[in-house]
């Protein structure tokens, strides 16, 4: 199902808010081309799956890929822990761009889709797929260039660059000319003409060409409320951000994401349902619980130095990777020396400023070592 680039802005418009300001506690490399994200929201933590075509929120299971791709390990390393400042979309290009602390995440999501990663000056650092054309080269080193068009982007046109772009193609179908102009879905302008009374075959005289700027102007405003459909036109299905009078096979859907994560899970997920948690798990994520909850009064004492404060906010998502990691050995049935040994190989090995002291049933003990 192919996302349409409207239907995107809505679709951010409904998730950016859980994306924003954000901490990414974890990157998992899924099956076909597929990650997750475990990010640390003001909502608690919630799971957005990065897909080829598409990126939305999910409770649905899906297993993890058993060995990470040379991308997945190097994308983890350089962007868990770190915050999302800003998400939005490029124009009116099925592109999301994702501003980190330090580097730009770039999701395209058209052809088979690609992640890239750059830093501040959209330099390259590395991307799941190398691709290169006459007008562009996705590769390490490289500078990061946006797709070109030739086509008008409907967000920001005038009237006269429409027209002009207008009068230049000589279809006679008018439909057709409006879609040669612009980034836009066919869907969209046959509902255009449909609720101005236009004529495909006709050709268009400049007031009635002002009315479909304008219908076309206001439909990319993003000011009509999103009341999302999925629709059918042929054999296709789209969702939609609000009903269309033109096509009639419409289902009501609660929201974007949901239909998204709907449509996926029946396709991709392993398991159809909610992930359960056991009692122990629960258990382990209580004790957690409270150590946030002495995180927030620490936050609140030094509620003057952010600096300080996104430090410890940091160190705590280390922690729950610790727990993390603890819950996995004892749904194992290892025992507690032997997942504290293995936890603080890892720490070592990877440079941690931290060190697992003990470790109980019902008690993590930790050292925060002073740099």
């Amino acid at each position: 199902m192919q996302l349409l680039n409207l239907t995107l802005s809505y679709l951010l418009q409904e998730t950016s808010s859980l994306i924003e300001n954000s901490f990414i506690n974890k990157l998992q490399e899924l099956d076909n081309d597929k990650f997750k994200l475990k990010l640390r929201t003001a909502n608690g933590t919630k799971n957005l799956f990065l897909f080829p075509l598409a990126v939305f929120f999910s409770e649905y299971k899906i297993d993890a890929k058993k060995q990470t791709s040379g991308f997945g390990a190097f994308l983890r390393k350089r962007i868990e822990g770190k915050k999302i400042l800003a998400v939005s979309q490029h124009n009116s290009d099925r592109i999301i761009q994702m501003e980190l602390q330090d580097y730009y995440l770039i999701l395209e999501l058209f052809l088979n889709g690609n992640i890239i990663l750059t830093d501040k000056e959209f330099k390259i650092i590395s991307a799941f797929k190398k691709d290169e054309n006459k007008n562009r080269k996705i590769s390490k080193g490289e500078l990061y260039l946006f797709p070109e068009s030739a086509k008008l982007n409907p967000k920001e046109m005038g009237f006269e660059n429409f027209k002009q772009s207008f009068e230049k193609d000589d279809k006679e179908n008018s439909v057709l000319s409006v879609i040669s102009c612009l980034e836009i879905a066919p869907i969209f302008v046959e509902e255009i003409f449909f609720k101005l009374n236009l004529k495909k075959e006709k050709k268009l005289t400049e007031k009635d060409l002002k009315k479909v700027f304008d219908e076309i102007k206001k439909m990319y405003s993003l000011k009509e409320k999103s009341n999302p459909v999925k629709v059918q036109k042929g054999k296709e299905f789209f969702i939609i951000p609000f009903p269309l009078t033109s096509v009639k096979k419409t289902e009501k859907i609660n929201s974007i994401n949901s239909a998204l994560d709907e449509f996926y899970s029946k396709e991709f997920f392993s398991e159809n349902q909610p992930e359960k948690k056991s009692k122990k798990l629960i258990g382990l994520e209580y004790s957690f619980g409270q150590q946030l909850d002495a995180e927030k009064k620490l936050k609140e004492q030094i509620e003057l130095n952010k600096i300080k404060a996104e430090a410890i906010y940091l160190n705590n998502l280390l922690i729950q990777e610790i727990i993390d990691s603890a819950k996995k050995g004892l749904s194992k049935d290892l025992k507690e020396k032997e997942i504290k040994e293995k936890i603080n190989v890892y720490l070592k090995t990877n440079n941690k400023e931290i060190e697992l002291i003990s470790l109980t049933r019902n008690k993590v003990l930790l050292n925060l070592k002073e740099k």
